[in-house]
């Protein structure tokens, strides 16, 4: 949903005494269950030091009141300008004042009819974001409820000054930094980043395409595959030049070559504990025409190093710049 109408004016996000005319949490009490998030447009970074930002949970009554987003939710902040994800926990958000907490009131106990729950966030604190320009994509996610992506620039204030010889060098060192090696290394089998017979369509448009086995029994030796497909565009970071070294490719030399390895974020969250894993993977892009990056993944996630092993339902998401998949459900069973 979009909020961009009811949003604050900048300057009510560092103002406490203004941070509560937010109507947000009054005007769409009944009309909307989910999360939403708000936050600034621009922060300076030379004049302002926090990264505040509000966040909305509505819903009925019971579930705002049980299904809270400081036990069970997570805050992601993508920086779309190197690509890279910063994920907290809700509890990393919390602060520690009350460590005697009540007995859990009985569902029958809630009455009938919906409300919100309002939180001021500060990211800067807790998610250790580089004090520096970018542009971010903040998201909300609480099981399989994903907020909207607000958009933030963290810039600098009129009053700096910006030498444009500067700005060009920067851009070309960049330009010559080449990508890792591809992660997790290609298998026999999986992990692949080729096309198989069951891979997912590329998209048609930018964006990622993300699917996994629903069901996984803990009690036998089976794959839980996770498979992908991407359109999507490389930062210069990204792009394979002259002296990437990579130990599989160095010793396939009739393979062929990546033209970009590409960074996309897996993140699983559990339902029940709020638990949540995190796989940076570097995938390959082989040489097709158009500008954008196009290519697959598929892979055993119980090869990945801290895989999920309680037995509860997960829900899987993908991050690369801009793009965003999931939720995607999957379970691990148990007798």
């Amino acid at each position: 949903m979009d909020i961009t109408p009811y949003r604050l004016n900048d300057e009510a996000f560092w103002s406490s005494s203004r941070r509560g005319s937010d109507k947000i949490a009054t005007q769409l009490v009944g009309e909307y269950k989910g999360l939403l998030v708000d936050a600034p447009r621009r922060i300076p970074v030379d004049q302002r030091s926090t990264f505040p930002m509000g966040l909305y949970h509505l819903g009925s009554i019971r579930d705002v009141s049980t299904i809270r987003f400081s036990k069970l939710g997570l805050m992601t902040a993508m920086d779309v300008t190197s690509n890279r994800l910063y994920v907290a926990t809700g509890r990393a958000f919390e602060k520690d004042d009350d460590p005697v907490k009540g007995p859990p009131v009985a569902a029958s106990k809630f009455p009938e009819g919906d409300m919100s729950s309002a939180s001021a966030l500060e990211l800067r604190s807790v998610m250790k974001m580089p004090w520096e320009p970018a542009n971010y994509l903040l998201t909300a996610i609480l099981r399989d409820k994903v907020s909207n992506r607000a958009a933030v620039e963290m810039c600098q204030s009129p009053s700096c000054y910006v030498d444009p010889e500067v700005v060009k060098y920067r851009a070309a060192e960049l330009a010559k930094i080449n990508p890792g090696a591809v992660d997790p290394r290609p298998g026999e089998t999986l992990p692949s980043y080729r096309k198989l017979d069951n891979s997912l369509a590329i998209p048609e448009q930018p964006g990622i395409a993300l699917a996994s086995t629903r069901l996984v029994d803990s009690r036998r030796d089976q794959p839980w595959l996770i498979q992908g497909a991407f359109r999507l565009t490389p930062i210069p970071q990204e792009l394979v030049k002259a002296g990437w070294s990579d130990p599989y490719y160095s010793t396939r030399p009739a393979d062929s070559r990546p033209t970009a390895v590409i960074t996309i974020y897996l993140l699983m969250v559990g339902a029940d504990d709020g638990s949540s894993y995190l796989w940076p993977l570097r995938v390959p892009s082989y040489p097709r025409a158009g500008a954008p990056a196009t290519g697959y993944f598929a892979l055993d996630l119980r090869q990945l190093r801290g895989a999920p092993q309680t037995p509860q339902t997960y829900f899987a998401y993908a991050f690369s710049g801009a793009s965003m998949a999931g939720p995607v459900t999957a379970a691990v069973v148990s007798r």
